[in-house]
């Protein structure tokens, strides 16, 4: 099973942190890391990351040797990490997501997936991919038993490459534009 751990800050876990940030230890069962790392579509010689290895569920299966990890509990930071990787791929620690996606965009990765929350899928989140070039590519829905937040999405971005097809995103839905307020106000006044 894999497990992340980090605390606040991101260095220096404890487990005296860990009872902090109870979301920030999930064990992925090994059939969801696998089929996690079967939705990237990776290409031969690519070097894979596994920047939250815990017990190594992800890294053990990465399906090459070319392969690097980070572990906060044995020092390997993956906040100071800045070595080239084509794709990463974990299960992050949900309480530094926003920190998560920044530097796996300072990586600049081929590809970028992860595993979350259905909740932690924001619209901003979303934008951050989206305005620094990566297009979302696939995205897997998944009930997991016993597992983190129990519903999660796999996500799969893409650098260079355009959301697919029929996903979009609204920050806000419900604000109208300009043309669609005036056709409201006159349908009212009616």
């Amino acid at each position: 099973m894999n497990c992340c751990v980090y605390n606040n800050i991101g260095r220096s876990a404890k487990l005296t942190d860990l009872k902090e940030n109870p979301n920030d230890i999930v064990f992925t069962p090994l059939n969801v890391a696998k089929l996690h790392i079967g939705l990237i579509d990776a290409k031969e010689g690519e070097t894979w990351l596994d920047p939250f290895r815990g017990g190594g569920v992800y890294y053990n299966n990465f399906p090459t040797e070319k392969k690097d990890y980070c572990e906060i509990v044995e020092g390997k930071d993956f906040f100071l990490y800045d070595k080239p990787v084509d794709i990463i791929c974990s299960n992050p620690p949900f309480s530094l997501l926003d920190r998560v996606i920044e530097q796996s965009i300072f990586l600049s990765p081929r590809i970028i997936s992860y595993i979350w929350g259905a909740l932690n899928t924001t619209p901003k989140r979303l934008k951050v991919l989206n305005d620094s070039g990566y297009g979302l590519v696939c995205l897997h829905y998944a009930v997991i038993r016993n597992f983190g937040c129990g519903t999660s999405l796999i996500l799969v971005f893409e650098k260079n490459r355009e959301n697919m097809k029929g996903f979009s995103y609204s920050k806000d839905a419900s604000k109208l534009s300009a043309e669609e307020e005036a056709q409201h106000k006159e349908f009212v006044s009616k």
